[in-house]
């Protein structure tokens, strides 16, 4: 196996042409369990998992090429920290804990070439990545699970998925050319969010509970050849990407959400008083394919 990781190769930027014919911390979390039992406990997990696989070729009897010039990234530049969350489960019990889990899973999977008997050229620029900047995303949430049961508590835990599978080439018998240009991405900006929600669960059987949980996962399925017999020629410029942000603004592209801000009480109730704020981002691009004996841009 040969792993190319500079430049990308002529055939590949030559499928790139044809498209073009073509149209990190997480701190400052308040929380006080004093006179209960296993209340006011916090627990600060993000988790970044950048996936790459690109660059890769293997040729079996025949020649395969391939290059990739980016990768899956993690960048966290939040400068006023991150999620300022206060609860209390005083007198309680399992009342008024707090999970902060924000999770970057970008997965990139581009540039790769296969041949069996043939030739397979493969190169992509870009690749999947999440990014995060401004003061964060769900910060501010308040809650209270005093003197309750199972009230009061938190689950922050925003997740960015981005997928990015893009100039690929796969010969079995004849040529393969891809290239592809751009990816998947997630940028989280601003002091946008669904933050700052109220809640209160004090005296209350499972009341008051807060479940944050923004989903942004772009996949992008673009600029990759197959040749079963003759020749494949594919090539793709964009992607899939989800933008996140914008001073006091929500999800969806820095437009105003209804998941910013929203209050709620659960005091003296049954499972009152809870909230789950989840919105989705969910674009899917697929283009510029080609199967078979086929041009696609």
């Amino acid at each position: 196996m040969r792993t190319w990781a500079k430049a990308s190769t002529p055939a590949a930027l030559l499928a790139v042409a044809v498209m073009s014919f073509g149209g990190s911390g997480t701190a400052l979390a308040d929380t006080s369990g004093d006179a209960s039992v296993g209340g006011g406990n916090q627990v600060d997990l993000p988790i970044s998992l950048p996936i790459d696989i690109s660059g890769n070729s293997v040729a079996a009897i025949g020649s395969s090429e391939a290059s990739s010039q980016g990768g899956a990234e993690v960048v966290n530049n939040r400068g006023g920290g991150g999620n300022p969350n206060r609860t209390s489960g005083n007198a309680s019990i399992l009342g008024g804990n707090q999970v902060d889990a924000p999770i970057s899973a970008p997965v990139n999977a581009c540039g790769n070439a296969v041949s069996l008997i043939g030739r397979s050229d493969a190169g992509c620029k870009g690749g999947a990545e999440v990014r995060h900047q401004g003061r964060g995303n769900t910060g501010g949430n308040r809650t209270s699970g005093d003197a309750s049961i199972l009230g009061g508590n938190q689950v922050d835990a925003p997740i960015s998925a981005p997928i990015n599978a893009c100039g690929n080439a796969v010969a079995i018998f004849g040529g393969a050319t891809a290239g592809c240009k751009g990816g998947a991405t997630v940028k989280n900006s601003g002091k946008g969010g669904p933050g700052g929600n109220r809640t209160s669960g004090r005296a209350s059987i499972l009341g008051g509970n807060q479940v944050v949980a923004p989903i942004s996962a772009p996949i992008n399925i673009c600029g990759n050849s197959v040749a079963v017999v003759g020749r494949a020629f594919s090539g793709c410029k964009g992607g899939s990407s989800v933008t996140n942000g914008g001073p006091k603004r929500g999800y969806h592209h820095g437009g105003h959400v209804g998941s910013r801000g929203n209050d709620t009480d659960g005091r003296f109730g049954v499972g009152s008083g809870n909230q789950v704020v989840a919105p989705i981002s969910l674009p899917i691009n697929v283009c510029g394919n080609a199967v078979g004996n086929a041009t696609a841009g």
